[in-house]
């Protein structure tokens, strides 16, 4: 389960990682159990949730595609309200999300800069 959970991060999907997101990657006949009698497996089930992408990480996760995305279609960015006008999902981020965002933001324009 490790190892699928691990796959699955290492491969950067641009979807919100969720269990079955994770599932997909184990073999079908563990899927099968875990699927089937979730009750039976209490560790795995706790790690399986343990590794689940909260909301907040997915957005940190994704802001570089959004960026690369905009940069595709010459839109500006210049500021988190660039990002939540653009895609609606960082629309519904808290204040607190804000802040890690508005500074990932500002590292990855700085290394953008730096870039050119």
């Amino acid at each position: 389960m490790t190892v699928a959970a691990d796959e699955v991060y290492r491969r950067n999907p641009t979807q919100q990682i969720k269990k079955y997101t994770i599932l997909v990657h184990v073999p079908k006949s563990i899927k099968e159990h875990i699927v089937n009698a979730p009750e039976k497996f209490p560790k795995t089930i706790k790690f399986l949730n343990s590794r689940v992408e909260t909301d907040e990480q997915y957005l940190l996760r994704h802001l570089p595609v959004i960026i690369s995305q905009m940069n595709k279609y010459n839109k500006k960015i210049t500021s988190l309200e660039n990002i939540k006008t653009f895609s609606p999902m960082y629309r519904k981020s808290t204040l607190e999300v804000d802040e890690k965002l508005t500074k990932q933001l500002n590292n990855l324009l700085k290394k953008d800069e730096h870039s050119v």
